[in-house]
């Protein structure tokens, strides 16, 4: 089973931009070859890029918190189905994308956290 990624953009069919393999590494798709992003600590809740570089975790509701050098930040939140959001710049949900397949929602924070950067989605 490979659970994939997909931005989704309203009008449009889903763009596949990345997989979490069995073993909880994260590929990035949209570049020719793939490659390697970082990955998934499913018994922490945490996710990490290819630097072993903390970038955060997921709560037990489904909150996906962001690691930073300042502070950690509540970014967005991730569904039992595997829909991804994150907030805009007045709080409010903005719908990323999915986690198809999604076995466990540290999977939906991976796909937050290494691949959807909410500034450049407001603008798209």
């Amino acid at each position: 089973m490979v659970i994939q990624i997909y931005r989704d953009v309203p009008g449009k069919d889903g763009q596949l931009i990345g997989r979490i393999a069995e073993d909880g590494k994260v590929y990035n798709l949209e570049e020719e070859p793939e490659s390697y992003v970082g990955y998934v600590d499913y018994e922490e809740g945490e996710v990490y890029d290819e630097d072993d570089g903390l970038m955060g975790w997921i709560e037990d509701d489904g909150a996906i918190v962001g690691s930073y050098e300042d502070d950690d930040e509540e970014i967005g939140y991730v569904t039992e189905e595997g829909e991804v959001f994150g907030y805009d710049e007045n709080g409010d949900d903005l719908y990323l994308g999915r986690v198809t397949e999604m076995r466990d929602s540290t999977e939906g924070a991976a796909a937050m956290l290494l691949f959807f950067d909410i500034e450049e989605d407001i603008e798209e």
